[in-house]
């Protein structure tokens, strides 16, 4: 089970962050706990460059026949941002409680 402890993909963040999860519990409890650290980390990371892009588009002048448009394009920064955000929460959350077990 290398693969679990080898670093995730950007592009594939969701899916293997969900199948290294599924799988944690044959993992040591340092392993498990050097996963979810990793997993964090690159969230921070994207949630970060999602908020600098927001902050980027939003200072940007647009035509008034593409505001529109512009509009559902932010709406899907906004949609990736959330999302990101959510799974940071969550890890963190998982990771407390990896903390506070006691299991080997």
């Amino acid at each position: 089970m290398d693969w679990m402890t080898s670093p995730v993909a950007p592009n594939r963040l969701e899916q293997d962050a969900t199948t290294r999860l599924f799988f944690l519990g044959f993992m040591t409890r340092t392993e498990r706990y050097a996963i979810i650290s990793a997993i964090i980390n690159q969230l921070e990371t994207i949630v970060q460059e999602f908020e600098e892009a927001a902050i980027e588009a939003h200072k940007k002048d647009i035509p008034e026949h593409l505001k529109i448009v512009v509009e559902y394009q932010l709406k899907t920064l906004d949609m990736g941002l959330h999302s990101h955000q959510s799974m940071l929460g969550w890890f963190k959350k998982t990771l407390l409680e990896l903390e506070e077990k006691c299991d080997d």
